[in-house]
């Protein structure tokens, strides 16, 4: 490992391991061989990454993966002909919150939705550009910091550092869970990660554990004893 500081794991179809480090860049843990391969923050045209903070990682392809940077926004890393590109979701970001990529989650060929430090936003991949997706129909919220991406069918579930969890619908329509005192409210606003079953999501905030059930629209509030 290039760093003791773990931000993010990918495990791929391979069963091998992706992992992000806080300085370190991506470590890419191989099972068949059980080695180390690390690839840091280079100057190019060297190959390599233009930051060497990792918070997310998504998988491409066999030989690719698209990783988000703590500032250097997103960079995308192919293995197979040993090239590097590099997207800033905004040249002018000099407190760098909106290039502070969060959580990755590839939707298709076309489209990869990327969380910040400041909002979502969706990539594309042909036109190399960047579309922000609003996250309430209420103009005047603040945006806070995406925390967790989790791609559902077409449903988009986005966990929030403040702002609970949202749900956006192939239609674009927004759904909203918040921490309202309500008994089928969250425990919290700071969602933390989101982990996908069958029959519902868990949800991990910054006070207690979450079970939604998505058929019954319930929440299960899980507290430590």
């Amino acid at each position: 490992m290039s760093d003791d500081d773990v931000k993010c794991f990918l495990k791929d179809r391979h069963d091998d391991i992706w992992i992000g480090t806080n300085g370190g860049g991506v470590n890419f843990f191989q099972k068949t061989n059980a080695n180390f391969a690390n690839v840091r923050e280079v100057i190019k045209p060297n190959f390599g990454l233009n930051s060497a903070l990792i918070n997310a990682v998504s998988k491409e392809s066999n030989n690719a993966v698209w990783v988000g940077t703590n500032g250097g926004g997103l960079n995308f890393l192919d293995f197979r002909n040993n090239k590097n590109s590099s997207y800033l979701i905004d040249t002018n970001d000099f407190d760098k919150s909106v290039n502070m990529i969060t959580a990755l989650v590839n939707q298709n060929q076309e489209s990869l939705f990327c969380g910040t430090f400041n909002g979502l936003f969706k990539f594309n991949k042909n036109s190399k550009t960047f579309s922000k997706i609003p996250l309430s129909p209420n103009p005047k919220e603040r945006n806070r910091p995406i925390t967790s991406l989790l791609l559902d069918n077409n449903d988009l579930w986005v966990g929030t550092n403040g702002n609970g969890l949202k749900k956006i619908l192939p239609d674009a329509t927004i759904e909203s869970y918040m921490a309202d005192g309500t008994s089928n409210a969250l425990s919290d606003n700071f969602i933390t990660d989101i982990a996908n079953r069958e029959n519902g999501l868990w949800i991990a905030t910054q006070y207690g554990l979450n079970f939604f059930d998505k058929k019954l629209e319930r929440v299960t509030k899980i507290y430590k004893s």
